[in-house]
């Protein structure tokens, strides 16, 4: 039996964008397809990595903002399913000020990403992710899983 795991993002283009009035942004760019693909069980038994399938650039002006992440999903056991097994993994930070956590699980709860800005100047930085799926000795209950991860970037 095969099993895939699919992002769906609803997204005409490969990249997201949102700007708020006060000139801070934040970019979310599909570098790779983001499908799990898996042929059997065993290769369940370990992580599978889609190499910097996320590159998020940022804007930020004169203040602080917290870029959160979200797993969501309609189905709730798909969601108990990846709640946890999905890591964002930052691969690349354009600037050493800029704190990143090291390693983000996903889950329905948000959980910060990153810390941006504060200073008078205005910020720009890239990082890229991987996304990580953890290995799981349960099955899916049913052959595909669709899921989003939801970005925000807002003051703390």
């Amino acid at each position: 039996m095969k099993w895939s795991v699919l992002l769906l993002i609803f997204l005409v283009s490969k990249t997201a964008y949102c700007q708020s009035d006060n000139a801070d942004n934040i970019r979310l760019i599909i570098r790779q397809p983001l499908l799990f693909a898996y042929e059997g069980f065993e290769q369940m038994l370990s992580p599978k990595t889609i190499s910097n399938a996320f590159e998020l650039k940022l804007k930020a002006k004169n203040r602080t903002c917290n870029v959160s992440v979200t797993l969501q999903s309609t189905s709730s056991s798909d969601l108990y399913f990846l709640t946890n097994r999905l890591l964002l993994r930052p691969t690349y930070v354009s600037s050493p000020t800029l704190s990143a956590m090291s390693e983000v699980p996903l889950s329905p709860m948000s959980s910060i990403l990153l810390s941006v800005g504060g200073s008078t100047n205005t910020e720009h930085h890239t990082i890229l992710y991987d996304l990580v799926m953890m290995p799981t000795a349960q099955f899916p209950s049913s052959n595909n899983i669709g899921f989003t991860i939801l970005f925000t970037m807002a003051q703390p």
